[in-house]
């Protein structure tokens, strides 16, 4: 119940704050690096004023990304979800995902739910969203 009134916290803040554009719509594989490397706590390992690409760089150099390499303009997949996270998963792997769709994953991923929401918007040479 705790974990459910906290993921709709996450949701809502994650809505008014960063994505009100995009939170019900598909996610992209570059808003996706951008998301997973503020979860995971990296962005102190980016250089300053970070594009998409380096954030899919850190990833990459990490081994994560997917199967293909990152194509930050095309919606992310569940089959790309599953080879950055290097995990094994069930359903289509065609789908694209939203952003709640994609909290929800990672909230299993990492074991809680993510809390992080950043302070301010980084640059991205792809989308205006971020």
């Amino acid at each position: 119940m705790r974990s459910g009134v906290i993921l709709g916290l996450v949701l809502f803040l994650l809505g008014t704050i960063i994505a009100p554009a995009f939170s019900a719509e598909k996610i992209t594989q570059g808003e996706f690096a951008m998301l997973l490397v503020r979860v995971l706590g990296m962005e102190g390992d980016l250089p300053p004023a970070a594009t998409v690409e380096d954030y899919g760089s850190l990833l990459s150099s990490l081994g994560m990304e997917p199967a293909y390499g990152w194509d930050y303009e095309f919606p992310l997949t569940l089959g790309d979800l599953y080879d950055v996270l290097g995990i094994d998963g069930k359903g289509n792997r065609s789908k694209k995902l939203t952003l709640e769709e994609v909290l929800r994953i990672l909230e299993k991923w990492v074991g809680e739910t993510p809390t992080y929401v950043p302070e301010s918007t980084p640059v991205s040479a792809v989308s205006p969203i971020f």
